[in-house]
């Protein structure tokens, strides 16, 4: 990417976006990983204790279980975080990218981030996590990218500018 071109896209978020990303960042951890297999587990330990008269153990690891198999928590971050930035969200936003960092502009909204305040990235199937802070992170859709040609562009930038901290 040259040191002029910039991609510019507009971006109009859904809640989706935000629960999708926050299911796909809490999987990439060792939890997310083998959740489903742990909460197999856990659910039948709460079956056996059940059979054996310890309802509310039984209670407690089935409902452990039921969380970790369909990720309940991850989809109520993703929402609360959408929510909470729903004012901000509601509107269309601009989005310059270059090889300083990302500009994003709405009609009550103007911010600049250098490639220097992002610390790790993350790509999903169907987005870009970008991340300045652990567990913080903005979200850009791939859908927002008018073709495969800037989601590459894109892709080479986060790799080129943002440096991995360990």
């Amino acid at each position: 990417m040259s040191k002029e071109a910039t991609i510019d896209v507009d971006i109009q978020y859904t809640i989706d976006d935000f629960v999708n990303a926050w299911q796909f960042y809490r999987s990439s951890h060792w939890i997310g990983r083998f959740g489903k297999y742990l909460a197999i587990v856990v659910g039948l330990i709460g079956v056996f204790l059940l059979l054996n008269g310890y309802y509310f153990y039984a209670l407690l690891f089935i409902l452990i279980a039921m969380e970790t198999y369909f990720d309940i928590f991850g989809q109520l971050q993703g929402k609360n975080c959408y929510r909470a930035n729903e004012k901000l969200l509601e509107n269309n936003l601009s989005a310059s990218i270059d090889e300083e960092g990302i500009s994003i502009e709405s009609q009550s909204y103007d911010a600049r981030r250098l490639w220097s305040g992002y610390i790790n990235f993350m790509e999903s199937e169907d987005a870009f996590l970008l991340f300045s802070g652990k567990g913080i992170f903005a979200v850009y859709p791939k859908r927002i990218f008018n073709d495969l040609t800037q989601i590459n562009q894109f892709r080479e930038l986060l790799a080129s500018k943002i440096v991995v901290n360990g």
